[in-house]
């Protein structure tokens, strides 16, 4: 929820640029047209209680040579904005892994510029400086005045002559004639090494569970984005979101193999529950307890501490950023 988000010549450069630049759940436009944006991991905690989702989003991001990128995430509703811990998805990693049985945890965590006057077109109601990241909350107040909000946007925030990609601006507009009139933009700088940005968490009201994805496709090649859910059930598929065969729950207690041991050992020792079983698949997730939340993250454990049970699912989007049609929505 980089967060999930959202350009700058006509000419044939110009068009190979748009595509090397919008990536994972949110659409970017760096400061300067010749820069190529990479966003190599993004990985997401979601906790969604049936009518109020709390979208948590880390990326690693780099780009060509430094600059400035900013990201445009459309939202169903107005979202408050927060920092959060970097240590929360290496705790995430740890919960999980002490769920599957396993005991050794890896550390995997996981803008600037200042908002000129808005257009009539839109409204911002939040804009604060969170680490890197420089994020507005915009309410677009009719639907024609977009575009043109967004370009004055830019151009206040340094970005001469700036143009959104007309296959971008397309996008946007699918979801402004869908009912989508809050878009967060957020700007960061960027290096030409991978960064891990900050945590950022976005709390919105929502009946569906939901995780943008449409907004990437003018996009090419594949990405990989890593999901872990925390719901009341175990949540469904829409048909108007992707297919439930592009989520895949990779998740799996492996045979446990170590060159120091034959075949015998590694039975013997499985039997008394010393190393884990044979490959099991974890799609369903696992049920956890109050002070496993509470561990995690004090705000999530609030969120869901009127429902008796919760459940953790691992889920893993991956394909080629042109095939994604539709977002993630699931009740």
């Amino acid at each position: 929820m980089r967060w999930p988000w959202l350009t700058l010549t006509l000419i044939g450069g110009y068009m190979w640029w748009c595509w090397r630049t919008l990536f994972a759940n949110r659409g970017m436009m760096p400061f300067h047209p010749w820069v190529d944006v990479f966003e190599p991991k993004q990985r997401a905690l979601i906790a969604w209680d049936g009518y109020e989702e709390i979208l948590i989003l880390s990326t690693d991001l780099y780009t060509s040579e430094a600059t400035q990128v900013l990201e445009i995430m459309p939202l169903p509703s107005e979202p408050t904005v927060s920092a959060k811990d970097i240590d929360l998805f290496h705790r995430l990693n740890e919960l999980i892994n002490t769920l599957i049985g396993w005991h050794t945890a890896t550390k995997d965590p996981g803008r600037s510029v200042s908002l000129g006057e808005p257009d009539p077109a839109g409204k911002v109601t939040f804009h604060e400086q969170i680490g890197a990241h420089d994020i507005s909350v915009t309410h677009l107040l009719y639907q024609d005045g977009f575009m043109q909000w967004a370009e004055n946007y830019l151009h206040s925030a340094g970005m001469s002559a700036p143009h959104i990609p007309p296959d971008l601006a397309a996008i946007v507009q699918e979801y402004i004639d869908e009912g989508f009139n809050w878009f967060v933009f957020d700007v960061v700088s960027t290096l030409p090494k991978v960064r891990t940005n900050e945590p950022i968490q976005y709390r919105f009201k929502t009946i569906k569970l939901y995780y943008p994805l449409r907004i990437t496709r003018t996009a090419h090649g594949e990405t990989e984005i890593e999901l872990y859910v925390l719901s009341r059930w175990h949540p469904n598929f829409l048909a108007s979101g992707i297919a439930r065969e592009r989520i895949r729950f990779t998740l799996k207690r492996s045979a446990w193999q170590n060159p120091g041991f034959d075949g015998r050992t590694i039975e013997f020792l499985r039997r008394l529950d010393l190393i884990p079983p044979e490959e099991t698949d974890y799609s369903r997730g696992w049920f956890v307890d109050e002070w496993q939340l509470r561990k995690l993250d004090k705000e999530i454990a609030k969120f869901f501490e009127k429902y008796p049970e919760v459940r953790l699912q691992p889920w893993r989007v991956v394909g080629d950023l042109r095939s994604f049609d539709r977002d993630l929505v699931a009740y």
